[in-house]
């Protein structure tokens, strides 16, 4: 029970020290009310371009979704950089806790506070333009909605890691973002990309959970659950990849008697 306890104090603490929002005003703008805004506009625009809300719902709600993972991925996109800059990674790499665990544990905050945001933007999208589903439906939505919060944040943890050999994790968290949004399939198919690239959408996160929230939508609920569960094994393999970039960065910089891995 100590061990679970101290598993769950010490992840707090690590989303504390790299949170960009020290009190409720700013983890209100940072966190909610700019997220809204996004889908607002995103929402509007795709209401205004398919023309009517019979063909626009998918995107819609896909974008929710999408707007709201986002948060997840930014937050732990920045947690390497972060201890770097504030000198406490060399603890990171000196433990001998498991490596596995300590990512893990970092990550498990920022997944729980992504799914408050992806819960409150799909809320309001049902809400601002009135979708009517069952309770079947809306429990699919938010379930689709919370595995690809996941999966966004393993590919979040991978650029993180990637971010222990720049010291401008800002482009590319930047760069990431915008692939995800467009391979994703929230404003427009993935089949109307070139030749080939259609294919790049399945290793990335987020559109099995677009592709889900489709077929949900319908009427077509378990063929929907299906597909998103795809999003877990998606989440898991770029888990696993940042876990073995890490420890190889880390045998590189005892190798090279560079604990901070400059």
């Amino acid at each position: 029970m100590k061990k679970i306890t101290a598993f769950f104090r010490n992840s707090w603490l690590a989303f504390k020290g790299v949170s960009l929002w020290l009190n409720p005003q700013a983890y209100l703008t940072e966190k909610i009310v700019n997220p809204i805004f996004r889908f607002l506009f995103y929402g509007f625009l795709l209401a205004y371009g398919y023309k009517t809300m019979e063909n626009a719902t998918v995107y819609i709600l896909a974008n929710a979704m999408l707007l709201s993972t986002i948060s997840a991925f930014n937050g732990v996109g920045i947690i390497y950089f972060s201890e770097r800059h504030q000198g406490t990674l060399i603890y990171t790499i000196i433990s001998p806790k498991s490596k596995f665990v300590v990512i893990f544990q970092k990550v498990l905050c920022h997944i729980f506070d992504a799914l408050i945001t992806v819960t409150i933007g799909v809320l309001l999208a049902m809400v601002i333009f009135d979708f009517r589903f069952t309770v079947n439906i809306y429990a699919a939505l938010l379930f689709i909605s919370i595995l690809g919060t996941i999966s966004v944040s393993g590919l979040g943890i991978l650029i993180s890691s990637f971010g222990l050999l720049t010291r401008d994790i800002n482009m590319l968290l930047s760069v990431a973002e915008s692939v995800v949004f467009l391979f994703s399939g929230a404003n427009f198919p993935v089949k109307r990309l070139p030749f080939g690239l259609d294919y790049v959408s399945q290793i990335l996160p987020l559109s099995h959970a677009v592709s889900a929230i489709r077929l949900v939508v319908k009427g077509n609920i378990f063929a929907g659950l299906k597909i998103s569960c795809v999003e877990i094994l998606v989440g898991l393999a770029y888990f696993v990849l940042s876990f073995l970039l890490v420890r190889f960065l880390e045998h590189q910089a005892r190798a090279q008697g560079n604990s901070d891995l400059y």
